[in-house]
């Protein structure tokens, strides 16, 4: 029976006679104090608002469920427009695995269109390793961009394209290099961008550039030394942006190199090494070790910035050296054997300590001592222990016939030999290269003769001692009336109750090395007034007037300052209102000055200090000493 024959039946039943009749089945009436009557009721006493806010919640409610339909239904198009696949374009980097620094490496990038549709605005982004070269305009390289961008046309289903890039790449033996390429597109009838990634590992084979030393094996305990860097390219193509660096190990004092470095003292700017170049680095200096020593010099050439100060070596080679004890040996000191600077117009004193380090007696000794720079004074040797000075060649010797000590030296006997010396108060300036200045001590020590056991050795040493010389700072003031930069007022001299107005100038000299961080100070006394006049006008002086402190700011001053060119002056003025107790006195129109700079070659703090500038016009050829006490 069905369910619409079942429903008949319980609507209408036969009666005893067999004639269908319907069915009448009790109404059920609500109880008393039933809420269905209450329920009726409150509904129709409902306000419109609250009618409206249940009909927008329906509306929300059929708008949410739509929305999530419509969403899915797209994404479900997506993926039966685009396909099965989970990407809709595929890329592969296809270069070699392995180059040698610095060819030309051609890098080929191919990417599909894996997917049933359309694949518009494709754009392919290349990310080269750092310090790479590709071409530019013209065929010329240049660094490679942080990105090169390249643009592609749409890719339709199933199309292959395949892009190139040539390049330069640079490392170290064993380094691994990393070449990213990113694909990016928009699959037709969509506006969302989609991409594609892809890395690629390319290892240095090689690097063809050689670094090789030439140099002694062996070095005296203190000498000097000339170390020659070759640095040879056997690569396909010329190499770009090179540099060098040496790295000194201790006891070695740098003098010079040939060509001077770019940066430091053990950086040089290469630039380009064609193939089969070859470039030369001279380094000069005085190396100390001690008898069975080993010091190591590491070079290296790769790329450095010189903004970052990042240094990356390519090829890098270790010169590593052996000192021997000389049989004779020597050890120059001056003073208490800390200094290391001097000043000019300073007396020197040296001390040569020499021993005899071999089991048999030594014979004949002599010590010769010279000094290089040409700023010690030659006639103010003065040389102990029987030495005499060589006329003309800056040096003092001593040999048996002026010392006896020296006619036989005992296995493990010494002495000391001593003179002194010194430094011209003047330096010669005559061009912009006579700066840095430096007085070398060279001393050395040698036996005339020599025994059996010793035979084929080197029996004497040469020990150098390198002393520099401060530049000589010429700190001046003066205090002007007449004869002056800035126009003065007033009567001189000067009279109780009235104003005089005077200029007050300080003037820099300075010969032979570069200071830095150079500023001037001084206070202006209470019986003194700031006037607020600066010669030149673009002269960076100024007054504080909570403290009464005066500044000049000056920054650097080159080496030659006063003497290859004019000398720094600064010109400011002050006046002075005496008072009836001021009378016959001379006044102070500004205290002690001091000039505090940095001293770039010594490396050393620099400070000069002259005394307070007063009413003596001393330096104002029209002004006599009447003019410098106040009058009534």
């Amino acid at each position: 029976m069905g369910k619409l024959d079942e429903l008949k039946e319980g609507l209408y039943a036969k009666d005893a006679e067999g004639a269908i009749r319907p069915v009448r089945r009790p109404t059920a009436l609500p109880r008393q104090g039933s809420d269905v009557g209450l329920a009726w009721e409150e509904r129709a006493r409902e306000t419109p608002e609250k009618i409206m806010n249940r009909s927008l919640k329906k509306i929300s409610l059929i708008l949410g469920i739509a929305s999530f339909l419509f969403i899915a239904g797209g994404a479900i198009f997506v993926l039966l427009s685009i396909g099965r696949g989970t990407a809709e374009a595929a890329i592969q980097i296809q270069s070699r695995d392995s180059l040698e620094a610095g060819e030309i490496f051609t890098i080929p990038i191919t990417f599909t269109n894996s997917s049933k549709v359309m694949l518009q605005n494709v754009e392919l982004v290349i990310t080269l390793p750092p310090g790479s070269l590709v071409e530019g305009e013209g065929g010329v390289e240049q660094p490679a961009p942080p990105h090169i961008l390249k643009y592609a046309d749409d890719l339709i289903p199933g199309r292959v394209e395949t892009v190139e890039v040539s390049t330069r790449m640079f490392g170290a033996e064993g380094d691994m290099l990393f070449v990213q390429a990113d694909l990016s597109y928009k699959p037709e009838n969509l506006q969302a961008r989609f991409s594609a990634h892809a890395r690629r590992e390319i290892r240095v084979a090689s690097v063809p550039i050689a670094f090789s030393w030439e140099a002694p094996e062996k070095l005296a305990q203190k000498q000097d030394v000339v170390l020659r860097a070759h640095i040879h390219s056997s690569a396909r193509g010329a190499l770009t942006d090179l540099w060098a660096r040496i790295d000194y190990p201790p006891g070695f004092t740098f003098a010079s190199a040939e060509p001077k470095p770019d940066a430091d003292t053990n950086l040089w700017n290469i630039g380009i090494l064609a193939p089969d170049q070859e470039t030369v680095i001279a380094v000069h200096g005085a190396i100390v070790g001690t008898g069975g020593e080993v010091k190591a010099f590491r070079g290296g050439v790769g790329s450095y910035n010189d903004r970052t100060k990042e240094w990356k070596p390519w090829r890098e080679s270790v010169r590593e050296f052996s000192f021997t004890a000389s049989p004779l040996s020597l050890d120059v000191t001056m003073g208490n054997g800390t200094d290391s600077v001097v000043s000019p117009g300073d007396k020197l004193g040296f001390t040569i300590h020499y021993r005899n380090n071999s089991s048999v007696p030594l014979n004949n000794v002599s010590v010769r001592s010279s000094l290089e720079g040409g700023i010690v004074d030659e006639s103010s040797f003065s040389v102990g222990q029987g030495g005499v000075p060589a006329p003309g060649d800056h040096a003092v010797v001593w040999n048996p016939g002026g010392t006896p000590e020296l006619g036989s030296v005992a296995p493990g006997a010494g002495g000391n030999l001593t003179f002194r010396v010194n430094v011209r108060p003047r330096p010669a300036v005559r061009s912009a290269d006579d700066k840095n200045l430096t007085i070398r001590v060279r001393s050395k020590i040698d036996a005339a003769s020599i025994p059996a056991q010793l035979a084929g050795t080197q029996v004497g040493m040469e020990d150098i001692l390198e002393l520099k010389v401060r530049s000589l700072v010429q700190f001046s003031g003066r205090s002007l009336f007449r004869v002056s930069p800035i126009p003065t007022g007033g009567p001189l001299p000067p009279r109780v109750g009235a104003k005089t107005v005077y200029t007050l100038v300080w003037e820099l000299r300075d010969f032979t090395d570069d200071l830095e961080n150079a500023e001037v100070q001084a206070s202006v006394p209470p019986n003194a007034a700031w006037e607020g006049k600066v010669y030149p006008n673009d002269a960076a002086v100024t007054f504080d007037g909570a403290s009464g402190r005066v500044r000049w700011r000056i920054g650097k001053i080159a080496a030659g300052t006063g003497v290859l060119s004019p000398a720094l002056t600064a010109a400011f003025q002050v006046s002075v209102t005496p008072a009836s107790a001021d009378v016959g006195k001379t006044l102070t129109l500004l205290g002690k000055s001091q000039l505090t700079a940095h001293d770039t070659f010594t490396n050393e703090a620099r400070v000069e200090e002259i005394d307070s500038l007063t009413m003596e016009t001393r330096q104002d050829s029209l002004t006599t000493n009447s003019d410098w006490a106040v009058a009534k």
